[in-house]
């Protein structure tokens, strides 16, 4: 993919900040549209191949031109200092081109108002059955492979069938069937082609997985209405009391003016508020957006235990795993709890090192020494004696707004931002109630999970520029607008006003085609656009 050159003083139709699967999709919907569509992109044009989850890069030239972001993302949980590495893409495609590829809806209960024990929650400005045809047009576009869930087998109904079960997951879904549980086919974004090994959390140029890049960033440049820039990274958004007047970025080291009609952030939910927040002036003294003090409020991550089941000696191994997940414990007595399902990893030795490092690596920032390696090493492959054969499953539990957990400007880090993030009591009484009903359930599995007391997903990170319908709360309007600046939308899982208990990536991409909607009528409004469907 080549990096295309534009001419510096063109006007767009829309300018989108981040080529993931909000800014990718919205791209898509819209230059299908025959709007023109700039795309600005951080990352390298041309990304190589990794060869997984357990492969290291330390350098930030190396980590981008294996799609990474250039450094790791730094921040504080409960005061303690941490590190989160590799987790976040960076390059055409943005993290869809590492990402595990479940493509799951959130439930219905999630756009509905419910009493915790943090008390009443409202959360999203609109239903369900407002956003479900959105949720339905994603996964026709992303061609999301799987079944329905047996607790809610009508909210799907344009799934691909999967290749058939192989014996080992005949052998967990039966287990599953047998504790009175409801398993089904988890939904993917893969096209399972020949020898397709699913390759998560790495970078892998053949055609099974669909991301971002192959199935919106790449149709929507084929359509001659979007260009992309990569290497472009956006330094500040120039704003006056009402509007942004043009975006400063810096290109191939130098500095660029860029102007749009309508201006778009789909830069992930740290990147996103830490530019809205740099971009503050006269107009906007606390960054744009920001009248109301919630930019980068209300971070939210989800938790996420590792879950060792053991699985028959004879089971194969070398195939794709990611196959299975159940909802059961999604809404428990009244409790937001989560979802479980298949990471498509073995608990070998090089996974459980991997697993060890990392989270090492987050309770320190200075570097592993190598004999301290060899060590980690050495008890990874015990462990992985001990434990095998076993198949490592992952719950995904909700996460709930504070607005003390933020994203936060720090001109000493390598980003320019870190997270400030505190544990809530009833966040551990939640992971403590999920374990003991799944730990109950999975019995005849012998679940060991591998995950300390509190195990946060820096890979979910949203709600930092939270969609809703009280100005006094929310950064963005129910079109995805910023409170108060009339040109300028947010589209990645910064908008997320709750984390739902499965994975962001189906809702950033159903949330981007609604947006899509909005910008395609408003430009309608004002110029005649010859409008085709997806």
């Amino acid at each position: 993919m080549a990096n295309m050159a534009f001419p510096s003083n063109q006007t767009f139709d829309v300018a989108i900040i981040g080529t993931g699967m909000g800014g990718a999709t919205l791209g898509y919907a819209l230059a299908k549209n025959g709007v023109k569509v700039l795309f600005l992109e951080k990352g390298e044009a041309n990304v190589q191949d990794s060869l997984g989850p357990t492969e290291e890069f330390t350098s930030p030239a190396d980590l981008m031109r294996h799609g990474r972001w250039p450094h790791p993302v730094n921040g504080t949980v409960d005061g303690t200092p941490t590190t989160a590495h590799g987790l976040l893409g960076c390059g055409p495609g943005g993290t869809s081109r590492i990402y595990g590829g479940a493509l799951e809806r959130f439930e219905t209960s999630d756009f509905e108002p419910y009493t915790a024990q943090t008390g009443s929650r409202s959360g999203w400005p609109f239903s369900y059955e407002h956003f479900e045809p959105f949720y339905q047009q994603a996964e026709r576009l992303y061609k999301v492979t799987g079944t329905p869930d047996p607790l809610r087998p009508s909210q799907e109904c344009d799934l691909i069938n999967p290749p058939p079960l192989l014996a080992r997951d005949v052998h967990y879904s039966d287990a599953f069937q047998r504790a009175g549980l409801h398993p089904y086919r988890l939904h993917t974004a893969f096209g399972y082609a020949e020898n397709c090994k699913e390759c998560v959390g790495a970078v892998c140029s053949k055609p099974c997985r669909h991301d971002a890049r192959s199935i919106c960033l790449n149709p929507a440049l084929a359509t001659g209405n979007a260009t992309l820039v990569t290497g472009c990274e956006v330094q500040r958004i120039e704003a006056g009391t009402t509007g942004v007047h043009h975006l400063v970025c810096r290109i191939d080291g130098k500095e660029q003016t860029i102007k749009s009609n309508i201006y778009v952030l789909a830069a992930g939910a740290f990147a996103s508020p830490a530019l809205l927040l740099a971009s503050a002036n006269q107009h906007w003294p606390s960054g744009l957006a920001n009248a109301n003090g919630m930019v980068g409020r209300n971070l939210m991550f989800h938790a996420s235990d590792f879950v060792a089941l053991r699985m028959p000696p004879s089971a194969t191994l070398d195939a794709p795993s990611k196959t299975l997940a159940f909802r059961d414990y999604y809404r428990h007595n009244g409790v937001p709890l989560g979802s479980i399902q298949s990471t498509g990893l073995t608990a070998d030795s090089a996974t459980l090192a991997f697993g060890l490092k990392t989270m090492l690596r987050r309770m320190t920032t200075i570097n592993i020494p190598k004999v301290a390696d060899k060590v980690l090493s050495l008890g990874a492959r015990a462990a992985s004696l001990y434990l095998r054969p076993r198949m490592i499953f992952a719950t995904i539990l909700e996460d709930l707004p504070y607005r003390e957990n933020r994203v936060v400007l720090d001109k000493a880090d390598p980003n320019g931002f870190r997270f400030e993030y505190v544990v809530h009591p009833e966040l551990r009484d939640r992971i403590r109630q999920f374990r003991a009903v799944y730990r109950k359930s999975l019995a005849e599995l012998q679940p060991i999970i591998l995950s300390p007391e509190i195990s946060l997903n820096f890979g979910h990170g949203c709600g930092t520029c939270c969609i809703g319908a009280d100005p006094q709360t929310s950064v963005l309007d129910a079109t995805n607008k910023a409170r108060g600046i009339d040109n300028l939308y947010v589209v990645d899982a910064s908008f997320f006003p709750t984390s739902g208990g499965t994975n962001p990536s189906l809702t950033i991409a159903a949330n981007a085609l609604r947006v899509a909607v909005a910008i395609t009528a408003r430009l309608k409004a004002t110029a005649s656009l010859g409008a085709t469907s997806l």
